[in-house]
């Protein structure tokens, strides 16, 4: 019977972690992901490449995948509200990171690494 003792050859890595099996395969997954978080990324992307001239906050409103403007929020052009104007800011930063993680990746998998971070 195997026991979990600091010695045992069955657990290598702390408790929580889990195991990476060696792949045999040409071009082995690099780490685990989150098949959402991956959608979204290549959502953003492919939204920004049919579309460059939008801005990132209006990408976000379109996809849907963070905090939003409300209907009466939306086109106050000089009198927005402070919050407005925060949840634009949000949702800008959050485009911009997902679009600096999907070029990321994209170079990494000319590398034959898949997923980069």
């Amino acid at each position: 019977m195997r026991t979990l003792q600091p010695g045992n050859p069955f657990h290598k890595r702390r408790r929580g972690q889990r195991q990476l099996k060696e792949s045999q395969a040409r071009y082995p997954i690099r780490a685990q992901f989150n098949f959402h978080s991956l959608e979204v990324t290549l959502r953003v992307y492919d939204l920004h490449q049919q579309h460059p001239e939008m801005k990132l906050w209006e990408i976000a409103q379109e996809l849907r995948f963070t905090t939003t403007l409300n209907a009466d929020e939306v086109g106050k052009r000089g009198r927005e509200s402070a919050e407005a104007i925060k949840k634009r800011a949000t949702m800008g930063v959050a485009v911009a990171r997902k679009l600096k993680i999907a070029h990321k990746m994209i170079a990494a998998v000319g590398r034959g690494e898949f997923p980069a971070f």
